[in-house]
Formats: C-alpha cells, structure tokens, sequence
C-alpha cells in the first residue's frame, strides 16, 4: 500500500521529498502517513494545520519502531533528514 491509497485527501504536492531507502508504512487508521527507516518511523502530517488532528504539533515527528515514544519533532523537513541521519 502506498500513503496515496491509504490516504486519498493528502495532496501529494505537499509531500516532502522521501528518501528512496525508507519504507511506506502508511496506514489509513493512523493519523497521517508515515516511513520507517531502520529503527524508527517519520510521520508527515498534513501541511495544513487545520487538516491535522490536532492543529498545534509540528508537522514531522520522528517515534521509535514501537510508535511509544516521540524521539523528535519539527516543522523544518532538513532538520528531520538530519535527526534521522544522525540517529540511525
């Protein structure tokens, strides 16, 4: 399954660019699209802040595999690139 088939709604213009090594683990139940690369998961959120299950979260959250525990989060997808870089 792609974010696209699970999630219809989300304008794939908004989308960052997603590194071809990460995995799509996008599930229509879960809030927002989401890529697993090594031990953690990045959730891409809607652009929109109004489209977005709670408004006031940033935008990219990076969890552990689990989905149990935010490692990181920001507005800024260079600085998720670079978390994620850095941590695996």
């Amino acid at each position: 399954m792609s974010f696209q088939h699970q999630f219809p709604e989300f304008d794939a213009a908004t989308l960052p660019t997603i590194p071809s090594t990460w995995t799509d683990l996008s599930w229509r139940n879960d809030v927002c699209p989401s890529w697993a690369i090594g031990s953690v998961r990045v959730w891409v959120d809607f652009a929109n802040p109004e489209e977005r299950e709670f408004e006031d979260v940033n935008r990219f959250r990076v969890t552990d595999e689990d989905v149990a525990e935010i490692l990181f989060e920001s507005n800024d997808w260079q600085a998720v690139l670079q978390f994620v870089e850095q941590n695996q």
